[in-house]
């Protein structure tokens, strides 16, 4: 936990052409949760990318590092609104195929995320389930499960996930 230096970092950007799954969330299914910042939800979705990659890892039985997670914003729509896409990519160029499956078994991967978030006797998170708390802030873990509950529950109608 100690400093060792500061400065600015230009890396380069990496492109691979892939195939994901992914979730967009509207700024109508985020509204929801009008008690937390900006921050905390950015937080919970990192931490829910965090559970589902490794959930995604056991299904597909592969190595979670054949799996990336990304967290974007919705640059397709010109508005105000904070408009995240979940991706959970295969990080090998070209794909593995593991996408698909994980589109298929959607509902499976989601109440699996929640089973293991829920079964977790961390207060905050760790790196079993939604990460570190210094990675995914002090509300990570309950703002994952409150995403995922609203998800599961709005599965059948238009919850403002896709």
């Amino acid at each position: 936990m100690e400093n060792v230096g500061a400065g600015n970092l230009s890396t380069p950007e990496q492109e691979m052409h892939t195939t994901s799954f992914w979730l967009h969330f509207s700024g109508g299914f985020l509204a929801r949760f009008p008690d937390l910042t900006p921050t905390e939800k950015q937080d919970g979705l990192v931490g829910l990318g965090h559970a589902l990659r490794a959930v995604a890892a056991l299904l597909l039985m592969c190595d979670p590092r054949d799996l990336g997670v990304t967290l974007t914003e919705d640059s397709t729509e010109a508005s105000r609104d904070y408009r995240p896409n979940l991706y959970l990519y295969d990080n090998y160029p070209g794909g593995i195929g593991g996408s698909q499956p994980l589109f298929r078994m959607q509902e499976r991967l989601l109440r699996a995320a929640t089973d293991l978030i829920a079964g977790c006797p961390c207060e905050h998170g760790c790196p079993s389930c939604v990460g570190p708390v210094g990675e995914v802030g002090e509300r990570g873990k309950e703002v994952a499960q409150r995403v995922l509950r609203e998800i599961l529950a709005g599965q059948s109608a238009n919850s403002g996930v896709r």
